[in-house]
């Protein structure tokens, strides 16, 4: 099992994501599987935004996308947070439809460059599949 702690994570979908996710996570305090304070830690954790908006990276550990399934435009993304992190940031994707190699070619970091599938709901199930690239 596999544990770390990150200093931020960095959720690079366009809003509303954080809304869509409180919302969850209130229905989880409503059936008494989450604390209100629980889910507030969670969400100050995540910085959404399109990284044109100004969306900072430059703290981030890792940095997930969830953007449409479009495989070019997910590719200039990587390419543009590549860029954009530290050396150390982990960039994932959260697709199903693409192998992590497919982004991590356009990056200088091919070994940290991973998909993400968390099974839902994430705080009934604390299991991620985590798909690392051939590199």
């Amino acid at each position: 099992m596999l544990y770390f702690s990150l200093a931020a994570i960095v959720i690079a979908a366009p809003p509303p994501s954080s809304a869509r996710i409180f919302a969850e996570m209130l229905d989880l305090d409503q059936d008494g599987v989450v604390h209100p304070m629980e889910a507030a830690d969670a969400l100050s954790m995540i910085l959404e935004g399109s990284g044109e908006d100004g969306l900072s990276v430059e703290d981030a550990d890792l940095v997930i996308e969830s953007i449409y399934e479009d495989i070019d435009a997910k590719r200039d993304l990587f390419r543009r947070l590549d860029e954009m992190c530290p050396d150390h940031t982990i960039l994932a994707s959260n697709t199903s439809s693409f192998l992590p190699s497919k982004f991590a070619e356009v990056t200088e970091r091919p070994g940290k460059v991973i998909n993400v599938h968390f099974l839902n709901p994430p705080f009934l199930v604390p299991l991620v599949e985590v798909v690392p690239t051939t590199k």
